[in-house]
């Protein structure tokens, strides 16, 4: 119900209860049916303050599960009842509620609904009292006339009660009823707290009239005892409610598992009508997670304008439909009385918002007390919140790591800190030879391969923690008997127990080093210029990383050495399709040439991709990178940049430790800088102080290079210009004839003093699919009808159709076809609306009867004639053509788009 309604049918609800009352007021006083006063008149305005004062106070008795919270109304009234008649009751107690119309701190319908209740109740009740004979001296009919008086007055109050809920919310109602119990429960405790102490001030004022200045003693005392008690209950309440709470989102390894619980415990323990939990997590995404009064739950959903508003404000709310404020508005839209918000944050991180709905009216001391307990709570939550995240992380990071272990080329290792093995990925059973149920948990395995440095010291690992440098280069012999040369890397871990590992990493580098061999015995061959070309390609064969085959993607890379007698050098690139979806390239420039350098440059692409796959952030990609190198005494100097691309979004970050600038060039040519800036490895203030960010549309293309490209010529600024007008002017180009057009281009005429290398990531458009496919087959292929079917139905697949009825027509006119061919079979099939269109033609010897075959079944024993009238039965129209020379059919075959595989994505 909108609030405007409400608000119409609370007042038709105000109306008809002050009319009645004053009908019976009016009633009383016209016919003359009461007595006249008992009590002088000048007790009247004390007990006016006294119900003025009742009506503002309200006393709250905690059971073992509700609360129960009344007012001494009733009794109040009894001393009216006893001591003047109806009219002046029900004037008395109407004139009470008037000051709470000029306060600001109840609403005003409130206010009015409360004076409709209390004025028809006592109205009601004084007339009872009235008709049951009451009498100035308290005779035992008088006590009854005033039980029964008091007992009406309660009653009718309670009957107010239920219609005003549900002329408020008749959807929810009866809500605030949560059963019958709780409803007798509430009532029984009205009436007898109320006329005990009636009965006290009746008493008092029976025995003489000045006793009404006592009349408010007891209820101040009350109200005293119980605002006291009512402290010491929300006390308690309150470390109940976080302790509860957080138990239940602390439980479960992952708290998301368990919020429904904890949005159930929270609902119950502020009494509120609804609860939701705003969700801001580490990419920005917000989600909501909501429970209703009924019990109904959303899980993971859009976040509401009001939600979004609340958690935007980043600060504890509380508000009301009737404010003039923003808040108040939203709330008005989406027929919510009250809010009350509490911002979860960690430092200056913001992880969401918890909102309260409707909660029930409470006084101000015990306002402020649940607004301090939705801020402890807010905080605690986040701190949950977010370990659980960290947890999920560091499980998923192991299981990213687990997989890429499994799959990767290069050998890895760990070692415990007693010297034996502990892991040992499948590559280094390749390069070894070794299996892993033989290695694991055992101190021998480098010695059965007789590892070794080059300088033919045996290299021993059983006690590396008192090692003060590891080797680089490692010699093995394998079990087959061969000789393999390492390249290795170390880092020091923590298993998960918390005991010390010996990480490495170990790539074969044997065919780099034979082709470097191979290169030094062709320089004294006399066709040394060709020979070295082979060792060059083949070494970076060697060294180089397989493409990761991304759909949608073109990678190429183009690399000239600065010696051309020396096969390799010290820039090298790497790609690797990360966990999370993105691609990491990065492109290294060690400082040296020759073999050492690439030596050096795979020791970087090494630590680089661990790190990476270590999940550092890209901002300390570099730093991370430059720590776990220092850690060997690497005295190695080294450029490096990094990029982290989606192929999904487009979305492009680089990383940037003292490397020129990227560029990214779009298919018309434009050409914009991704710049970075930060320190080179091994080089004093080595790390990204900056990451740039950029988004690369279908044909941009990034550009990553070394700086041998821009430094042929001895001036950076005209190579840097040189190279933008390269890229600008063959961005339509191919990937590879991009990248290898950069390189040729930029050195021609130049002289060479440094490696040059260029790496180019496009963002390829998706092909367009064509729109007929053929297939030529000779005669007797009928094992080839089978590929042909699976292509032909790939095909369809591209077009997003689907018939099995067309891969039928055509595999049964094929294989006619081949049967009677004399050199080919030709199948071509086309899409044309809504249907596909099936031609076979063979160049056999024809036959006249051709067009009447399939028209009719065949004759039951026959072997031929099936297919055609198959054909026949599943087109919706079929040609024949047959001559000498050969015959063609041509079938019609009706189509239907594919149904999608629906699933889910996990980021």
């Amino acid at each position: 119900m909108s609030k405007h309604r409400s608000y119409v049918h609370l007042t038709v609800f105000v109306v008809l209860s002050l009319s009645l009352a004053t009908v019976i007021a009016v009633m009383w006083r016209v016919n003359d049916l009461g007595p006249e006063a008992t009590l002088p008149w000048a007790c009247l305005p004390v007990l006016l303050v006294t119900v003025a004062a009742a009506s503002y106070f309200t006393v709250e008795v905690r059971g073992p599960a509700d609360p129960v919270r009344f007012t001494l109304m009733a009794s109040a009234i009894a001393p009216l009842v006893y001591g003047y008649g109806v009219a002046v009751v029900t004037a008395t107690v109407a004139a009470a509620h008037l000051p709470g119309l000029l306060s600001r701190r109840t609403p005003r319908m409130r206010t009015l609904t409360r004076m409709a209740r209390w004025t028809l109740a006592a109205a009601v009740g004084s007339a009872v009292a009235d008709l049951l004979g009451i009498q100035p001296v308290l005779t035992d009919t008088a006590i009854i006339a005033l039980l029964a008086a008091l007992a009406v007055i309660v009653v009718v109050n309670t009957l107010g009660v239920l219609v005003e809920g549900a002329v408020t919310d008749p959807v929810a109602w009866p809500y605030p009823i949560r059963s019958l119990g709780y409803l007798l429960v509430a009532a029984t405790t009205h009436l007898v707290v109320n006329t005990l102490f009636g009965l006290l001030f009746v008493f008092a004022l029976a025995g003489s009239p000045f006793g009404v200045l006592l009349v408010p003693v007891p209820l101040l005392l009350t109200f005293m005892a119980a605002r006291l008690y009512e402290g010491a209950f929300a006390d308690r309440a309150r470390v109940e409610t976080l302790s509860e709470t957080v138990r239940v989102l602390s439980e479960p390894v992952d708290p998301m598992t368990a919020v429904r619980p904890f949005l159930k415990e929270i609902r119950e323990r502020f009494d509120a009508r609804a609860v939701s939990l705003v969700v801001l997590r580490e990419d920005a995404r917000a989600s909501a997670y909501r429970l209703s009064a009924d019990g109904e739950y959303e899980e993971d959903v859009p976040v509401g304008p009001l939600e979004r508003r609340l958690a935007r404000t980043g600060k504890s709310t509380r508000a009301s439909a009737d404010d003039n404020t923003a808040i108040a508005r939203l709330l008005r839209e989406a027929g919510v009385g009250s809010c009350l918000s509490a911002p979860m944050q960690i430092g200056p991180r913001d992880v969401g918002v918890i909102v309260l709905l409707d909660l029930q009216d409470a006084p101000p001391a015990i306002a402020r007390d649940q607004m301090a307990v939705m801020q402890t709570l807010a905080r605690q939550t986040a701190h949950t919140l977010t370990r659980g995240w960290a947890i999920a992380k560091v499980v998923q990071n192991e299981r990213s790591l687990a997989e890429i272990l499994q799959s990767t080329s290069d050998g890895i290792f760990t070692v415990d800190a007693t010297g034996r093995i502990s892991t040992w990925n499948p590559a280094c059973e390749h390069i070894t030879g070794l299996p892993a149920a033989e290695v694991i948990g055992r101190r021998d395995a480098l010695l059965r391969v007789q590892a070794r440095t080059a300088a033919r010291r045996t290299v021993d690992l059983t006690e590396w923690p008192t090692i003060d440098e590891f080797p680089r280069e490692m010699v093995i012999t394998a079990v087959d008997g061969r000789s393999r040369q390492l390249a290795c890397s170390f880092a020091e871990a923590e298993g998960s127990d918390g005991s010390p590992l010996l990480v490495v990493v170990a790539r074969d580098i044997t065919p780099a080093t034979e082709f470097h061999e191979l290169s030094e015995q062709f320089k004294r061959l006399v066709e040394m210029q060709a020979a070295q070309r082979l060792v060059v390609d083949h070494l970076q064969q060697a060294v180089a990383p397989e493409p990761p085959g991304i759909e949608g993607v073109d990678i190429a890379v183009s690399y000239v050495a600065s010696d051309p007698t020396a096969p390799t050098g010290g820039d090298l690139f790497d790609w690797r399709l990360l966990p999370t979806g993105e691609l990491h390239v990065a492109v290294v420039d060690v400082l040296g040439h020759g073999v050492t350098a690439t030596r050096d440059a795979l020791t970087v692409i090494h630590t680089l991709r661990y790190v990476a796959v270590e999940g550092t952030p890209l901002e300390r990609l570099v730093l991370r990178a430059d720590e776990l190198l220092g850690a060997q005494d690497s005295d190695l100097v080294a450029t490096v940049v990094v990029a982290r691309f989606n192929p999904v979004t487009g979305d492009l970050r680089v990383a940037s430790g003292g490397h020129p600038p990227a560029l990214v060039v779009s298919p018309g040519g434009a050409v914009r800088e991704v710049a970075s800036s930060g320190g080179a490895i091994g080089w004093p203030g080595v790390g990204s102080s900056s990451v740039a960010s950029t988004r690369l549309g279908a044909g941009d293309s990034l550009i990553l290079y070394t700086d041998g490209l821009v430094e042929a010529r001895r001036d950076i600024i005209a190579g840097m210009e040189q190279l933008e007008r390269i890229a600008s002017e063959s961005a339509d180009l191919p990937a590879q004839k991009l990248s290898d057009a950069l390189v040729v281009r930029s050195l021609e005429g130049a002289e060479r003093h440094d490696d040059a290398l260029a790496l180019v990531v496009r963002r390829a458009p998706r092909p367009a699919v064509a729109p007929v496919v053929r297939w030529e087959l000779g005669p007797q292929a009928t094992s080839m009808i089978s590929r042909v079917r699976r292509e032909l139905g790939q095909w369809m697949d591209e077009h997003e159709i689907a018939s099995e009825d067309a891969l039928l027509v055509a595999a049964e006119l094929m294989s006619n076809a081949i049967a009677v061919a004399r050199t080919r079979a030709v199948l071509s099939v086309e899409v044309d609306d809504g249907a596909l269109v099936i031609v076979v033609s063979d160049d056999g010897r024809g036959d006249p009867d051709l067009a009447q075959q399939g028209l009719t079944p065949p004759p039951t024993g026959t072997e031929g004639g099936r297919g055609l009238f198959i054909v026949r039965h599943l087109s919706s129209d079929v040609q024949t053509r047959s001559t000498g020379e050969g015959s063609t059919v041509r079938a019609r075959v009706a189509t239907a788009p594919r149904t999608p595989v629906t699933g889910s994505v996990v980021s």
